[in-house]
């Protein structure tokens, strides 16, 4: 256990002062020397000769009086005559009750912002594994350098924007607004939390010109893009290939696919399904996906490539399964190599809804398909009351799609059965069966 240094009292004189260090670093004792006529102003010298000034006071805890000790600043940086004037200016805020020290140990235990951060992620609603990994880049380069040290209560609003604007300054205007959209989720956990009381990123405006993309594969393009994975002359790995061509054929997301698991796929019944938990799927809605022939055909093949992996589509890490960013690369590359336009992996999703359009397929019907539809917020009818899959009107459309996108490929004659009469086959004719 560690000695109480002994006392003693100094003249305010430099000179003396300096020889009372030295003749303590000779001691090998800790020593505490109180400077006469300056109230609370204490000098703290150890054996190794360096000093501190400390300001001494009391304040009530309970019932009770406690010592704080505020520390000043080395001696070797602060002079005695700044030393008493810094001691004067704090003496009285103390009278009228401020306790300095205890301030500053509060703040040492409020969360920083960094703190916050990952209390969100272990503590808040789950993300997406995607999302998770896409917030954590955002925050790692372009936040918490910034902002991570700071205490949680005390970022500003304009410290927030100094952070939005660099981003906006080298051209990244989607990554500025994706990092205020994170900035301003977690400081919405830290008030439900009651760890903030305010969120500094609310009501700031998007630094990107959103226009909703318009672009849509035509014929050609797909023949091209379908072709050119079969053939080899897209430059692309086989499994992402599948992906590719699945996505045509079920307007999948890139990450709903990409993570597909062998126990998410049921393709040995008669009518094979993929079901995509609500947790990996974008709207939090579990998506119940009927595949036609054609597609229930790419995931064995995928299966079958996959060897004991749980995924459909192993990663080059065992145990994962292939990044969707890596699909929209190979995508890029393709487009470059085959001389199509930007076509993305997600316009896609675009090109089957508007094909599925032109060939009879009931609103209602492609929302599912999409997953836009079904339980969906504002809707109360649907959201809560009806809790019908529409699997055999998923199917329907879905199997008439694959059709259809056989046919422009040359692989079938053009006329083709249509929607209504394939989910009348589908239900059993034109009779309905109650119970």
């Amino acid at each position: 256990m560690a000695l109480k240094p002994s006392t003693a009292k100094l003249p305010a004189n430099v000179k003396t002062i300096r020889r009372a260090v030295s003749a303590v670093a000779a001691t090998g004792a800790a020593r505490e020397f109180r400077i006469d006529g300056v109230r609370g102003l204490v000098l703290l010298a150890l054996p190794s000769g360096t000093a501190t000034w400390y300001l001494h006071y009391d304040v009530a805890v309970g019932r009770k009086r406690k010592r704080r000790k505020l520390r000043i600043g080395r001696l070797d940086d602060i002079s005695l005559a700044d030393a008493i004037a810094l001691a004067d200016r704090q003496r009285p805020q103390i009278r009228t009750g401020a306790d300095p020290v205890g301030q500053r140990q509060n703040e040492r235990h409020e969360p920083t912002f960094a703190d916050l951060v990952e209390e969100r992620f272990v503590k808040g609603s789950p993300l997406r594994p995607s999302t998770e990994r896409d917030y954590r880049h955002v925050l790692a380069h372009d936040v918490l350098p910034a902002l991570g040290p700071l205490p949680a209560r005390a970022v500003t609003r304009d410290q927030v924007v100094k952070v939005i604007d660099k981003i906006t300054g080298r051209g990244a205007t989607r990554r500025a607004d994706t990092a205020r959209a994170i900035i301003r989720s977690i400081f919405a956990f830290g008030i439900d939390r009651g760890l903030v009381e305010s969120n500094p990123a609310t009501g700031l405006r998007n630094r990107h010109a959103y226009r909703p993309r318009e672009i849509i594969a035509d014929a050609e393009h797909i023949r091209t893009l379908w072709t050119g994975i079969e053939d080899g002359r897209a430059p692309m790995a086989p499994t992402i290939g599948l992906i590719v061509r699945l996505a045509l054929l079920t307007g999948l997301r890139r990450a709903e696919l990409a993570a597909t698991q062998r126990a998410d796929l049921d393709l040995e019944s008669a009518r094979p399904l993929l079901v995509i938990p609500s947790g990996r799927a974008k709207n939090r809605n579990l998506h119940r996906v009927p595949l036609s022939p054609q597609a229930a055909q790419l995931f064995r093949e995928a299966l079958g490539r996959a060897g004991d992996s749980p995924f459909a589509f192993p990663g080059v890490i065992p145990g994962t399964h292939v990044l969707p960013r890596s699909v929209s690369k190979a995508m890029e590359r393709a487009r470059d190599e085959l001389a199509i336009p930007e076509v993305t992996i997600h316009d896609l999703r675009r090109t089957v809804g508007t094909y599925m359009s032109q060939l009879g397929v009931p609103r209602d019907v492609r929302e599912r398909i999409l997953n836009h539809g079904g339980k969906r917020a504002g809707n109360l009818t649907d959201g809560v009351y009806n809790r019908y899959e529409f699997d055999a009107e998923k199917r329907a459309a879905l199997e008439l799609w694959a059709d259809a996108l056989d046919a422009l490929l040359g692989r079938r004659p053009p006329e083709i059965e249509g929607y209504p009469a394939r989910l009348a086959r589908l239900k059993g004719g034109t009779m309905v069966r109650v119970g």
